[in-house]
């Protein structure tokens, strides 16, 4: 028996064909999934907050109502999570309604070849081949195949699947209208609550001044027993 290299080679083949098949599919069952660290999950949260704070321009000079509430809007995370959730719910409710129009395809191509494409037939009476070529097609030409197909169960389908994106839509354009509000009254209270605490902040520091010196005087006299009859404690001098 001759042995050939074509011989050898199916041999070969047939040996270790399976083997590495039997290889791949282990290594493939051999796969696990691997958690995200704490400390991976620690940096990402970090990194984020840093680029966060990096696009929130800094305060320079006073602001106004109308300022600081244009600032809490545009930068204010839970705000844009919320503006986000209402661009996606609008896009999920676009694509929704795409799915309701009719399938349209169209495909086009473009064939060439060296020679003709000639054939010869049979006679289907007498069953004689006959000796004279023919060809249908050009050696180049072009084809292109257009198809429009419409189905009333999948346009059903699409149907309730669109009015379940619009009303998650409509739901998430309320909740952004609702966070906004929220984060409007959070804004102008504690603006004025800033302004109403500049305004009487001298005051009040005059107020704890004297209240301290007071206090100095009180402790200062009662050391030297110059403290006025009747006068107990602290509470009592106060009183």
């Amino acid at each position: 028996m001759r042995i050939t290299k074509k011989t050898m080679g199916v041999k070969f083949a047939n040996n270790t064909l399976p083997v590495l098949a039997a290889i791949l599919f282990l290594s493939g069952c051999a796969v696990k999934m691997e958690p995200i660290s704490d400390a991976d999950l620690a940096a990402a949260a970090k990194n984020d907050m840093a680029l966060i704070k990096s696009s929130v321009p800094s305060v320079k000079g006073p602001l106004t109502l109308s300022e600081a509430i244009a600032r809490a809007l545009k930068y204010n995370l839970a705000n844009r999570v919320k503006i986000m959730e209402s661009a996606l719910a609008t896009k999920n409710f676009d694509l929704a309604k795409l799915d309701m129009m009719p399938l349209f395809k169209a495909d086009g191509g473009y064939s060439a070849r060296t020679s003709k494409n000639a054939t010869n037939s049979r006679d289907y009476r007498t069953d004689i081949e006959s000796n004279s070529y023919s060809y249908s097609d050009d050696p180049q030409h072009w084809d292109g195949n257009l198809r429009f197909s419409f189905n009333v169960l999948d346009f059903g389908v699409s149907y309730l699947q669109a009015k379940q994106e619009a009303d998650r839509a409509v739901i998430a354009m309320h909740a952004r209208t609702k966070s906004m509000a929220r984060l409007i009254q959070e804004v102008r209270t504690s603006f004025w609550r800033v302004v109403l605490l500049e305004s009487v902040s001298p005051a009040v520091d005059e107020l704890l001044a004297r209240a301290d010196q007071s206090m100095n005087d009180l402790e200062t006299a009662r050391t030297e027993g110059l403290r006025p009859p009747g006068c107990s404690g602290r509470q009592a001098c106060f009183d």
